[in-house]
């Protein structure tokens, strides 16, 4: 099957713990991943509340490095994209195609120039905070009318002119909006579901989520069990399917997609991590669901998205 998925902290975690990308005792590795052609994974660079300044451009330039690091290494298995044209070849090729993403603005240090040098290393998509306040603005653990600061509002433009896409997960709801405000284009909420089907401060509210479909971005379910809301004893397939319903009868046929959160949250260590995306995929077949409808969540709209907003922004001299 093919699997476009939004969001994981592989890499982060990767050089915490010392693990390679090829084979890792973590949710995710090229060995288990490769069941899927084509694949495309946004590996996000997670900066904790804790760091900044300094501190949080040099860990993040670390895991930034070393996803170049394992591309050396391993070719013919992980590309990491920056263009179109670096997508089309990785799956020509049958590699887990790569795009690099932060999760917290942290790392930019409030400075536009730190913004630049993200995009000189392929940073193509940015979630703006995670759940803390950073320079750019507040996050969900924050006061939700908190909204982005200056610099947050100046970034999230600079942010398009440099081909990265705003990713609203994790933004509390003023950041939000204020966000959609900024932004002339898509963004997208690569890990979130909806506060209607169950409320935590994370999860999206249905004008948000209608908002993201009117521009033509993407929200990526994930696999979160609190975000989810799945109750003890009760499958986790069947509460994620009541937020994907949820955002169908809302619009979101084009906007859906798969964010699961890989290696940021827990899983059953039976599902085998990333392996465990077959298994969901089947379920949702044996509930009657039209394969070119879970073929759009699985992969293509992220696909169809990420054809277009790899061809955005001013090369980076």
């Amino acid at each position: 099957m093919k699997l476009f998925d939004l969001h994981c902290d592989t890499l982060y975690e990767c050089v915490v713990q010392g693990q390679e990308l090829y084979a890792n005792t973590l949710h995710l590795d090229l060995v288990r991943g490769h069941r899927y052609a084509p694949w495309a994974q946004v590996f996000a660079v997670w900066t904790p509340d804790t760091l900044r300044g300094e501190a949080a451009w040099a860990a993040c330039l670390r895991v930034l490095r070393f996803a170049r690091e394992q591309e050396e290494r391993f070719p013919d298995s992980f590309s990491v994209i920056r263009d179109l044209a670096g997508l089309d070849a990785a799956f020509e090729k049958g590699a887990c195609a790569g795009i690099l993403g932060l999760e917290s603005g942290a790392p930019l240090n409030g400075s536009l120039e730190y913004l630049d040098r993200c995009a000189a290393e392929g940073v193509r998509v940015v979630t703006l905070t995670w759940n803390g306040e950073n320079e750019l603005g507040g996050g969900s653990g924050c006061d939700p009318e908190a909204g982005l600061t200056s610099f947050g509002r100046e970034a999230v433009r600079r942010m398009e002119k440099r081909g990265i896409v705003p990713d609203v997960s994790h933004l509390n709801r003023r950041g939000f909006w204020d966000t959609a405000e900024q932004a002339e284009g898509p963004f997208i909420a690569s890990h979130s579901v909806f506060s209607s089907v169950h409320p935590h401060p994370r999860n999206l509210g249905d004008e948000q989520f209608r908002e993201i479909v009117r521009r033509g971005g993407l929200v990526g379910l994930n696999l979160c069990r609190d975000q989810l809301g799945t109750p003890v004893g009760e499958s986790t397939f069947d509460c994620l399917r009541r937020h994907l319903e949820h955002g169908w009868e809302l619009g979101g046929e084009n906007t859906l997609a798969i964010g699961c959160d890989l290696d940021g949250t827990q899983l059953p260590p039976e599902w085998g991590g990333i392996s465990v995306m077959e298994a969901l995929y089947r379920y949702l077949l044996s509930k009657n669901y039209e394969e070119s409808l879970l073929e759009r969540l699985f992969f293509g709209n992220s696909y169809d998205f990420f054809r277009i907003a790899l061809t955005r922004g001013a090369p980076i001299e």
